[in-house]
């Protein structure tokens, strides 16, 4: 299906399985751009946060992926009170200067295509809608086996929303609980392009959606609800 957003072609790809995984692997396919950059949806990025990634990947050749930093959004303490420490949000803040790191962090991660195109997609048995969790660790662990580096650069700033929803999904529950909980709470996704863009969404009904938009260099995924 094809859209247009603000002036930008859109196209809507569509996948009947449940699984964040096999959207993403299905958007990134269909991608032209140098720069595949994913974001989840329960955030906001700060101003200038594509050509902050753009320049870090220019700047800083020898990183093939990228750790972007993410901050709450609002102070969890004063949000939730003493819930903040079963919120379990994706916090990454590893100080003001570009470092090398073990790995990615699936809020806000990018890598160049030609290092995803040698060590292959995102294992779809990982990951929201399949095993929950630890798609973004498999893949930094490939990534490092391959030979290629990761860095964090603090300039691709994000803010991820404090919703104490989560608090109530991360405490101790009863079985039965526990998995309508693991099931309400899979992440939607989306994925975007300099070249293409797309925006996937994964919902518990076992569906999931993309929106792939033409734009430069980039392929941004960002989770949509």
């Amino acid at each position: 299906m094809q859209l247009s957003l603000q002036g930008v072609p859109v196209k809507h790809l569509h996948e009947p399985r449940a699984g964040k995984c096999r959207i993403q692997n299905r958007a990134i396919a269909q991608a032209t751009g140098e720069i595949l950059v994913f974001l989840d949806d329960d955030l906001i990025v700060a101003p200038g946060y594509l050509e902050a990634v753009e320049r870090f990947f220019d700047t800083h050749r020898e990183f093939a992926a990228m750790k972007g930093r993410i901050l709450p959004a609002e102070d969890p303490e004063k949000k939730v009170g003493p819930m903040a420490v079963y919120l379990d949000l994706p916090i990454a803040d590893d100080g003001e200067e570009v470092i090398e790191v073990r790995g990615v962090l699936g809020a806000n991660m990018a890598f160049r295509a030609s290092a995803l195109r040698q060590v292959g997609s995102f294992d779809e048995r990982l990951g929201p809608g399949a095993g929950g969790h630890e798609e973004e660790t498999e893949m930094s662990d490939r990534i490092r086996r391959a030979g290629f580096r990761i860095g964090y650069a603090p300039k691709a700033l994000v803010y991820h929303e404090v919703d104490a929803a989560r608090a109530s999904r991360a405490m101790p529950a009863p079985v039965s609980s526990a998995i309508r909980s693991r099931v309400s709470a899979i992440a939607f996704f989306a994925i975007t392009s300099s070249v293409e863009c797309f925006s996937c969404s994964i919902r518990h009904r076992p569906r999931s959606r993309a929106i792939l938009m033409n734009r430069s260099r980039f392929a941004r995924a960002a989770s949509t609800s």
